[in-house]
């Protein structure tokens, strides 16, 4: 791993661990110290060093008021980072033995997409297990709280949209053998419909046309989906 950070869950019984993997950590690195280069990042075989390890620490700081604002409804914490490690052998903070609650997130900035995991241990939060699960119940229960905010977010959301034209399968000496003005047939009607695939998925039907000069697809139809 990258880094790790070592954070205190007052009162809790034991702290946890916020880690962001090598490729995370080390993007976060070149970026606090003004590089915007993450097309061409590229990744130490290394741990990070003590500078390196100081430079992202306000990173993992900036995690405490939020994870201190998710448990409010359920307890009192006051979360603050107490070190910042490369090394997993030197975080020792709760038994070897102990379970553990970890959650994985991906995080993608550009073309850099990396791990970053928060670990708490079971005994911790065994004692809001009871608060846990009303407040999971509250929250199932009551559809009209989060379902607009959900509605309203995904609507903001960008998908990919693309338009197919054909498909076709070659064996690979036909396409290493392509020529400039070689022709491809696709083996579909000039008129028939195009399929548009959102998020590689077929959903509608389309015509072809020319709109305002540019190229252009008219929606006729919906793709019927399998059983």
């Amino acid at each position: 791993w990258g880094s790790i950070g070592v954070i205190r869950l007052d009162p809790l019984r034991w702290g946890g661990l916020v880690i962001y993997d090598k490729d995370l950590s080390f993007f976060l690195v070149e970026s606090l110290l003004g590089g915007g280069g993450e097309d061409r990042l590229v990744v130490p075989d290394r741990i990070l060093t003590a500078i390196e390890r100081h430079v992202v620490k306000p990173v993992f700081a900036d995690v405490c008021p939020d994870l201190a604002k998710a448990f409010r409804s359920v307890v009192d914490l006051h979360v603050a980072l107490a070190k910042v490690e490369s090394n997993i052998r030197l975080v020792n903070i709760f038994p070897a033995d102990a379970m553990l609650m970890v959650v994985c997130y991906t995080v993608t900035v550009g073309a850099v997409s990396g791990q970053m995991m928060l670990v708490i241990p079971y005994a911790s939060l065994e004692p809001l297990l009871d608060k846990l699960r009303g407040g999971a119940a509250f929250s199932l229960n009551r559809d009209d709280l989060w379902r607009p905010h959900m509605e309203a977010e995904l609507g903001q959301m960008e998908a990919s949209l693309v338009v197919q034209l054909g498909v076709v399968n070659l064996k690979v000496r036909d396409i290493l053998n392509f020529q400039i003005g070689d022709i491809l047939d696709l083996g579909n009607d000039p008129a028939a419909p195009l399929q548009v695939l959102v998020e590689g998925r077929g959903k509608f039907l389309s015509q072809a046309g020319v709109r305002n000069g540019r190229k252009s697809v008219r929606i006729i139809g919906k793709v019927k989906q399998r059983s």
